[in-house]
Parts: structure tokens; C-alpha cells; sequence
């Protein structure tokens, strides 16, 4: 079982701060390793982890990153787990204008392929290192629009493309680091709990298992996983943990 632990290691996590983000966080510390938490929203004062202001949709905030994790002596893997998202975000796909639907998909995305990039290539240098990004089960699968009738939220258009687009992006690195001993992995949930509606759960639930919606800690244990040595032979996977609601 020692191959499953993150003992003298470290690692940044991208967007810790938010909801997925502080699970994952708390779970590479439950699991022995340090981290670095990026992001945009400072860290909760109790948190364990280092923060750094970052802005994922900046090339200089990247670079900055960059100068931190060479005065902290390296990092050994990194996960995103940041939700950048352009103007219009959420609006209906029929009022949805092209610009806002571009403005998301380019921020979004965007940063992804800028941040996995770098990775990659630091990765390389390094000798290797683990790569996960965080994904949806809608980059997986169609809508679900009846989860959705009667309410003021629905899936954003823009949001869909994105994932989609971070499952094959993240392949594409894998496959072109792959000699490297660079692993690029992606975790694609399905619906996390989040103050929605209690007819939105109900219904959600009627497609999933015993649960339903799940919480954020269902979902970091399989992001340390990829993280861990247990998955050294892994890489280029999408893993959805949905319970089965996209059966």
C-alpha cells in the first residue's frame, strides 16, 4: 500500500481555494505531501497548504508559478481544478451571443492548454511527474435537460465544449510526453452537492445509484490516485466517478 502514498512529495494545486479544490487539497495531506494552492481566491486561514495568488488566464501569473515552485526545489505533480469563465457565462444557448459563447471557451480551455503545457514541459525537464485535470461527466455525455424544467439554471453550452475539449487536450499531452514519464490524467465528475434545489437532487438521484449527487471528498481520492505511485503505468484516462448516472 505505500505505493498509494504522497509522502515527501509536493504538488500545486490549481484553483484550491473552491470547492473541489480544498477537498483535494485536504486529501494530498491526508495522504503525506505538501502543497501549493494557486489561485485567484485566497485560502481558507485554517487551510495547511502554501498559497499563491494566481490567475489562470495569465501568461505572467504562469511564469510567476513557475518562479515559485524552483524556490520551493520542485513539485512532482499538479492538479487543475480552477473554472475560469468569459462574459455571458451561463446564459441560454439561444440568447447566448457567439462572442460570449468564444469568451469562455477561450478563457476556459485556454488556460487548461496553457497550464498543462507548461507542465508538461516541466515535467519533462524534471524526469517525470503526474498531471491531472479536472473534468465533467457533460464532457462525456449529452445534457441531461429534463434534471432541468422549471428551473432558472441549466447546463451552459460553453461549459460542455470546455470539458470536452480539456478530456482530448489532456490526451494529446499525454501522448506527446508520454516517453517523457509525464502521466496526464483527467477526473470527470459527476454532480457534486452545492446548495442546489431539492427538486434538482431528487431528480438527479433518480438517475444515479444509492446516493445521488455526491460530496467533494467522493470525488479527491481518485485525484490521488493519479497522483500516486499506484497509477505509475497510467496515463491518457478520463475517469468518470458519477455513480453511474451516466449509464
Amino acid at each position: 500500500m505505500d505505493s498509494f502514498s504522497l509522502k515527501n512529495q509536493k504538488f500545486v494545486v490549481v484553483g484550491g481555494s473552491g470547492l473541489l479544490g480544498r477537498s483535494v487539497i485536504s486529501s494530498i495531506y491526508q495522504a503525506g505531501g505538501e502543497v501549493l494552492n494557486a489561485d485567484l481566491l485566497k485560502s481558507d486561514p485554517a487551510s495547511l497548504a502554501n498559497y499563491l495568488e494566481f490567475d489562470a488566464v495569465s501568461e505572467n501569473s504562469v511564469a510567476n508559478l513557475f518562479r515559485e515552485i524552483h524556490g520551493l526545489g520542485g513539485v512532482n505533480g499538479m492538479v487543475n481544478c480552477s473554472y475560469p469563465r468569459g462574459s455571458g457565462y451561463g446564459t441560454g444557448p439561444e440568447e447566448l451571443s457567439f462572442e460570449q459563447f468564444c469568451s469562455t471557451v477561450n478563457v476556459h480551455l485556454g488556460s487548461y492548454f496553457l497550464i498543462t503545457r507548461e507542465f508538461a514541459k516541466y515535467f519533462a525537464k524534471a524526469g517525470g511527474g503526474s498531471i491531472v485535470n479536472l473534468s465533467s461527466i457533460y464532457g462525456i455525455k449529452a445534457p441531461r435537460f429534463d434534471l432541468y424544467e422549471g428551473l432558472e439554471f441549466s447546463v451552459p453550452a460553453e461549459y460542455v465544449a470546455s470539458k470536452a475539449g480539456i478530456n482530448q487536450l489532456t490526451r494529446y499531452f499525454a501522448a506527446l510526453y508520454k516517453k517523457a514519464g509525464v502521466r496526464c490524467n483527467v477526473v470527470a465528475p459527476g454532480g457534486v452537492v452545492d446548495n442546489q434545489p431539492e427538486v434538482f437532487l431528487e431528480r438527479y438521484r433518480e438517475y444515479a445509484g444509492t446516493k445521488g449527487m455526491l460530496d467533494p471528498g467522493d470525488i479527491a481520492g481518485s485525484v490521488v490516485f493519479f497522483l500516486s505511485g499506484a497509477s505509475q503505468y497510467i496515463t491518457g484516462q478520463v475517469l468518470t466517478i458519477d455513480e453511474g448516472w451516466s449509464l
